[in-house]
């Protein structure tokens, strides 16, 4: 099977890789609206990976799919032949067209995991268009890898942000102790320039006091 090489918009999430190529199945088949039902049950017993089947309007345009366990049901009920060959059942495939989720091949990857995930577990994969008109087939094992890389990707930048807040943390925590320290040191030096304030202050008042002696006598002899 030959694949085509769709190019997608660069993510606008900080947290996405560089932008990749996706390779869709350009001959993945698709059907025409309007058609018998039974070349739509062809096409899934040609094809035993196929599990969606796009189908299209008259301009090309996808308007649904026709899904592998929808046909499975008709193939295994016991009547299942008897129904198709029934033009009121299996004359027309429209009746049994369901949606099918799209993208334009211009989606960024972070917008086509999520629009895959909120399709629910049933999800078999997504309609890709070019301009609205069908370009192939996102399939589920695909856009499962895809989730599984965009989910390591946010696990990756969750724990280098704490890694980071872990190490801001410690360097602040180094900060304050540097910081009591030199306050530690700053009020030692501040006691001791104290005491010596104090000591000379008391010297102060002794030589004072003896002064004060001194010119009392000096007047008491004079």
């Amino acid at each position: 099977m030959t694949a085509a090489v769709l190019p997608f918009a660069p993510p606008s999430s900080p947290l996405s890789p560089a932008p990749v190529d996706l390779h869709l199945a350009n001959s993945a088949p698709a059907i025409r609206l309007g058609r018998p039902l039974s070349e739509a049950v062809d096409c899934f017993q040609h094809d035993s990976a196929l599990r969606l089947l796009p189908v299209l309007d008259a301009a090309g345009r996808p308007v649904g799919a026709i899904y592998e366990r929808d046909m499975r049901r008709i193939l295994f009920n016991p009547f299942g032949h008897a129904l198709l060959r029934n033009p009121s059942f299996g004359g027309r495939l429209d009746d049994h067209v369901r949606p099918c989720a799209s993208a334009e091949r211009t989606t960024a990857i972070e917008a086509l995991v999520d629009l895959y995930a909120a399709q629910g577990a049933g999800c078999e994969g997504l309609i890709v268009t070019d301009g609205g008109v069908y370009a192939g087939v996102l399939g589920g094992p695909l856009l499962l890898r895809m989730t599984a890389e965009r989910d390591a990707r946010v696990a990756l930048a969750r724990a280098e942000r704490v890694e980071k807040i872990t190490q801001e943390s410690a360097g602040f925590r180094r900060d304050v102790e540097r910081l009591i320290t030199d306050l530690v040191a700053m009020a030692d030096q501040l006691a001791t320039l104290a005491g010596e304030a104090t000591e000379r202050a008391s010297l102060d008042g002794a030589d004072a006091a003896a002064m004060a002696v001194a010119a009392t006598q000096t007047a008491d002899r004079l």
